[in-house]
C-alpha cells in the first residue's frame, strides 16, 4: 500500500511538471506573438528604455485577421501612448501579412528595419516607397503581393531576402541598388512580368531559384563579381534568349536554365569546371555549345531534350559523362568522346537518332545501361580495349547498327543484348560490310542488300538506287526524322519496307509506288503527312 501511494506521488509530480513545462511554453509563444496596443487604429510594441515603437502584427494569438488593415495606412513617424512620445523605427514580422483590403501604406523615414512577412499576402498594394535607412529587404517582405508594380528601394540596400518579391506577378521592373551583395533564394519567384532587370556589380551571389518562372526576361547581364549562381535560379524562364556570364563562376549548379526553351546560346566561362545536373534541361533551342576546357564532369540529364542541339564540343579535360546528360538530343549528328573520359552513364545518348558516328574513348571503363539505345542513325562502333563493364540494352533499338568492333574482353553476346546487329568483330581485321554510295549507307552480305542510311538532304528522292544492279530492301528507319523529305517514288518490285523506314519525316507528304508487289510493315508512315499511297500502274489509291 506505502508503495502504491509512493508510486502516485511520483505520478502527481510528473503531471505537475507537464503542466508547468505546458504553462512555459504557451508563454513563451505569446511573448514572440505579443499582441500589440492599438493606437488610432495601427498595433505597436513599445520599448519605453530606447522610447521606440513597433508596428506589429494585429489580432489575438493567431493568424485570424479580425482587425485587418484596410484602405491607405499612414504610419507615423512617431506616436504618444500613457504621456510618452515613441519614435516609429520598425514594421515587425508579418505586421501586415494577408490585409488583401490594403491599397496603399506610407513609411515614414526613421523606419529602419522592415521584418521578414511584413506585407506578405497584401495581393492590393500597387506601389511601395521604402525609406532610405532600410538595409535589408527581409524574407518574404512582399511576398505574393500580386498587384505590385512599382517598388522604390533605397540606396544602402546590401540584401534581397529569401522570397521577398515572390509571386509579384505584376512587378514589370525594378531597380536594383549599387550596394546590393546578395540576392537570396526564390527573391523574384514567379515575377511573370519582369521583362528587364539589370544586376549589379557588387552582387556576388544569387541564390536557388532566386528568378525562376520569370518568364517575360529576355536577357540578363551577370558581372563578373558573381562567383555563385544557386540551383534552378532561372529555371523555366521561357522567355530568355540570351545570357551573359559571370566569369568567375566555376560551377553550373543543378537546373540553373533548366526549361528556358528560347535560349539560343551561351557562351561558358573558362573557369567553369562542372556542368551540374539538369543544367539545360530542355532548353529546346540551343544549337550550339562548346564547354571550356576544365570541366571534368557533365551531370546527369544535363542537356536532355535540347532536341535542336546539333553541336557540342567537349574538352580533352572531361572524365564523366552523367545519365541521361544528351538524352533524345535528337539533332546530333556526331560524337567524338574526349581520351579521359571513364564513364558514361545509364541512358546518356539515348534518343540520339541523328548521331551516325561515334568515336568511344579509349580510356572508357564503364558504360551504363541503354546509353546507345534508340540512336537509329548508328551503323558501326568501335568498343576500346580499356572497357571493363557495360550495362544491357546499350545498343537496343540501334536498328541500323550492323558491326561492332569489340576491342575489349566482354563477351560480345553482352554487348549485343538487346541490338540486332549482324556482325561483331573481335579486332579490326574484319572486312567491313557497311558501304556508302553518295549519301546512302548500305549494308552488303553476299546478295543480301540492304539500305540501311539516307544522309541527304533532298527533298525528292527515287528508289531504288543502282547497286551493281541487284535488289534490296529497304532497312529500318532508314530515312527516319528526315526532316527534308518531301516526295518519294518507289520503283522496285517485290521490295520490303521494313518497320518505320519513314518515321518521324515530318514534311513527307507524296509517295508513289510503281509496284503492287510490296510490302509494307508497321510504323513505315507514322509521323508524316502521308494520306494515301498512289500505285502508279492501276491508278488505285491505298490508304494508309
Amino acid at each position: 500500500m506505502v508503495l502504491e501511494v509512493k508510486a502516485k506521488i511520483v505520478k502527481m509530480k510528473n503531471m505537475d511538471k507537464r503542466i508547468m513545462m505546458t504553462l512555459l511554453l504557451l508563454l513563451s509563444y505569446m511573448s514572440v506573438i505579443a499582441i500589440g496596443v492599438n493606437v488610432d487604429g495601427i498595433y505597436y510594441n513599445f520599448d519605453k528604455k530606447t522610447k521606440t515603437a513597433s508596428v506589429t502584427f494585429r489580432g489575438k494569438y493567431s493568424h485570424s485577421y479580425l482587425d485587418e488593415y484596410s484602405g491607405e495606412v499612414v504610419i507615423p513617424s512617431s506616436v504618444t501612448y500613457e504621456g510618452i512620445e515613441y519614435s516609429v523605427t520598425q514594421i515587425g514580422p508579418s505586421a501586415f501579412e494577408g490585409c488583401v483590403n490594403l491599397t496603399s501604406v506610407t513609411i515614414p523615414n526613421n523606419v529602419k528595419q522592415i521584418s521578414s512577412y511584413a506585407f506578405s499576402g497584401c495581393s492590393n498594394i500597387s506601389n511601395v516607397i521604402l525609406p532610405s535607412g532600410v538595409a535589408r529587404i527581409s524574407d518574404g517582405m512582399f511576398d505574393g503581393c500580386k498587384s505590385l508594380i512599382s517598388v522604390v528601394l533605397p540606396e544602402g540596400v546590401t540584401q534581397i531576402g529569401s522570397k521577398a518579391f515572390s509571386e509579384c506577378s505584376r512587378l514589370a521592373s525594378l531597380s536594383i541598388p549599387e550596394s546590393v551583395t546578395r540576392i537570396e533564394n526564390e527573391a523574384f519567384f514567379g515575377c511573370s512580368s519582369l521583362t528587364n532587370i539589370l544586376i549589379p556589380k557588387k552582387v556576388v551571389e544569387i541564390g536557388s531559384s532566386a528568378f525562376e518562372r520569370c518568364i517575360g526576361l529576355t536577357s540578363i547581364t551577370l558581372p563578373n563579381g558573381v562567383k555563385s549562381v544557386g540551383d534552378f535560379a532561372f529555371r523555366d524562364c521561357i522567355g530568355l534568349t540570351s545570357i551573359i556570364l559571370s566569369d568567375s563562376l566555376t560551377q553550373l549548379y543543378c537546373g540553373v536554365f533548366y526549361g528556358c526553351k528560347s535560349l539560343t546560346s551561351i557562351i561558358l566561362p573558362d573557369d567553369v569546371n562542372c556542368i551540374g545536373s539538369e543544367v539545360f534541361y530542355k532548353c529546346e533551342n540551343l544549337t550550339n555549345i562548346t564547354i571550356p576546357d576544365g570541366v571534368e564532369e557533365i551531370g546527369y540529364s544535363a542537356f536532355e531534350g535540347c532536341k535542336n542541339l546539333t553541336n557540342i564540343t567537349m574538352p580533352d579535360s572531361l572524365k564523366w559523362i552523367g545519365d541521361y546528360a544528351f538524352y533524345y538530343c535528337s539533332s546530333l549528328t556526331s560524337l567524338t568522346i574526349p581520351e579521359k573520359v571513364i564513364e558514361i552513364g545509364y541512358s546518356a545518348f539515348e534518343g540520339c537518332g541523328n548521331v551516325t558516328n561515334v568515336v568511344l574513348s579509349n580510356s572508357l571503363e564503364w558504360i551504363g545501361d541503354g546509353a546507345f539505345s534508340d540512336c537509329v542513325g548508328l551503323s558501326r562502333i568501335v568498343i576500346p580495349e580499356s572497357l571493363i563493364e557495360i550495362g544491357y540494352s546499350v545498343f537496343s533499338n540501334c536498328y541500323r547498327l550492323c558491326e561492332i568492333y569489340n576491342r575489349s574482353g566482354i563477351d560480345n553476346a553482352h554487348i549485343t543484348s538487346g541490338a540486332s546487329v549482324k556482325n561483331v568483330y573481335t579486332d579490326d581485321t574484319g572486312e567491313s560490310k557497311i558501304y556508302n554510295v553518295d549519301d546512302y549507307v548500305f549494308y552488303v552480305d553476299g546478295k543480301d542488300i540492304e539500305l540501311l542510311q539516307y544522309l541527304g538532304k533532298e527533298t525528292s528522292i527515287v528508289l531504288p538506287l543502282d547497286y551493281e544492279g541487284k535488289k534490296y530492301k529497304i532497312g529500318k528507319y532508314a530515312f527516319a526524322f528526315n526532316d527534308n523529305l518531301e516526295e518519294v517514288i518507289i520503283g522496285s518490285k517485290n521490295i520490303t519496307l521494313e518497320k518505320g523506314v519513314f518515321y518521324g519525316c515530318t514534311k513527307l507528304k507524296k509517295m508513289i509506288i510503281a509496284s503492287e508487289e510490296i510490302e509494307v510493315k508497321e510504323k513505315v508512315f507514322e509521323k508524316t503527312l502521308i494520306e494515301t499511297i498512289k500505285i502508279k500502274i492501276d491508278k488505285a489509291y491505298i490508304k494508309c
